[in-house]
């Protein structure tokens, strides 16, 4: 008994070759096709092309491997890409692998290799920071970083014991329910619970807090309107005060 099995891995230039064999023993091109079905499978090759290949054969072509196209530039990694890639990138921050790859007529893959390989590029996410400062407000920043760093020079560690910073933040009148405390048994048909996490009756009040280099030296909290910059000698002041009785009330 006769024993066939279907090929499931083959290149191009070994099915080319059979039928280059199959056509110079006299095979025609349907039945060409046909045995290549049956070793590799009903993908292999259309049956037009199969003639067609067999017409080639007969033109006097020999080899079975691809012959190149003629004007057709074998690598798009040129030097003049590159630089075309730069100049884009450097022009939009934002611009995509598929708009330079269809800018400059290459493929994606090879625009891919020019951006990351070769020029390095790296798409990341903008970094959050608290607030914009404008060239001003770094200015008056540097200003002051210097001052500190001269008085730091000449007073050392006492310098730092007189420095007082400050910060706000809301505080909400309630404390949200944990998930875990929030858990309860559900028939697969009852409704979902829903949790919120603010409701129109839950009130806030502003938390100032201000500490020095030995702790903290005031919490305050602010019903209506915010702190501004009048408001702070006043506080500090009333925070130092309250400090220096602490030893006493403790006694």
């Amino acid at each position: 008994m006769e024993r066939r099995c279907v090929l499931n891995s083959w290149s191009k230039e070994e099915v080319r070759a059979v039928i280059r064999y199959e056509w110079a023993r006299g095979v025609s091109g349907t039945e060409i096709h046909n045995r290549l079905v049956e070793v590799y499978g009903p993908g292999v090759m259309s049956k037009q092309m199969v003639r067609r290949w067999c017409r080639t054969f007969s033109d006097g072509r020999q080899q079975v491997e691809d012959i190149p196209r003629a004007g057709r530039t074998l690598t798009a990694t040129t030097d003049a890409n590159v630089g075309k890639v730069d100049d884009m990138i450097r022009a939009n921050r934002r611009i995509t692998i598929d708009e330079v790859a269809e800018e400059l007529g290459i493929s994606h893959e090879r625009a891919q290799n020019i951006i990351h390989d070769i020029l390095r590029y790296r798409k990341v996410s903008a970094r959050w920071v608290p607030r914009q400062l404008t060239s001003t407000h770094q200015e008056q920043r540097m200003a002051v970083s210097l001052e500190h760093l001269m008085r730091y020079h000449e007073d050392g560690n006492d310098f730092l014991f007189r420095i007082v910073t400050g910060d706000e933040t809301w505080a909400h009148y309630f404390t949200p329910e944990s998930n875990s405390a929030s858990m309860e048994w559900k028939h697969p048909s009852s409704p979902v619970r829903k949790k919120f996490k603010t409701t129109p009756s839950a009130g806030k009040v502003l938390l100032t807090v201000f500490w020095d280099a030995q702790g903290v030296l005031l919490l305050d909290f602010l019903e209506v309107g915010t702190i501004n910059a009048t408001d702070y000698p006043v506080e500090i002041e009333r925070g130092d005060s309250e400090k220096a009785a602490w030893p006493s009330a403790v006694g």
